[in-house]
């Protein structure tokens, strides 16, 4: 009676093979698959340029008194009776205004009366400093760091810089690359290379 089976080193040959195809191809499957934190960087982009946009549309959030464009004015308007002008100019202000027209999970802390910060529904880390904005779109992981901080190569924190005229712009070389190629999110090679080009460049 013949009996049917594979021996021992014919698994270890198989499963030899099967380490071998999967370490060669986990990489190429890698890069096909989207970039969350690529796809949340985008998307506090473009909230960030759609929330100055109205900022800038409504003369009731940033009154000019001559001294001073855009979002660049600080001062309260004089009359307003809103609670969140209370104590709040320049980035207090600033930071303030964005997160009441966010969907939040935490109360806004204000550390060191200057940096709100506060995280979004999406599980995004908001900390405003001035016009610049930094957003962790993965607070509870051990990274918490920019591309190239410290030898940094998976970042989670990506930093924006808002002009007076609400233009947003990147800062960190991972946000500049993400945004120099905001169209495909299955592009983490391209958008690694151009973030070192960036870091190099500076």
């Amino acid at each position: 009676m013949k009996k049917f089976g594979f021996t021992m080193a014919e698994l270890l040959v198989t499963l030899t093979i099967v380490g071998v195809v999967a370490a060669i191809t986990a990489p190429m499957v890698d890069n096909l698959l989207p970039d969350k934190n690529k796809s949340k960087v985008l998307k506090v982009y473009k909230t960030l340029s759609d929330i100055n946009y109205e900022i800038l549309n409504d003369p009731s959030l940033y009154m000019s008194d001559g001294s001073c464009e855009g979002l660049a004015c600080t001062a309260a308007p004089s009359d307003n009776t809103n609670p969140i002008y209370v104590n709040a100019v320049g980035p207090r202000k600033y930071g303030t205004i964005v997160a009441s027209r966010l969907d939040l999970a935490s109360d806004i802390l204000f550390a060191y009366n200057i940096r709100p910060t506060f995280t979004t529904k999406d599980g995004i880390w908001w900390q405003f400093l001035i016009y610049q904005v930094t957003v962790d779109v993965d607070p509870n992981s051990q990274a918490n760091c920019s591309y190239g901080q410290n030898g940094c190569t998976k970042p989670d924190r990506y930093v924006f810089s808002v002009s007076k005229d609400g233009i947003v712009t990147g800062v960190d070389a991972m946000t500049q690359a993400y945004l120099l190629n905001p169209t495909k999110l299955n592009d983490k090679n391209t958008d690694k290379a151009k973030a070192k080009a960036i870091l190099n460049s500076n």
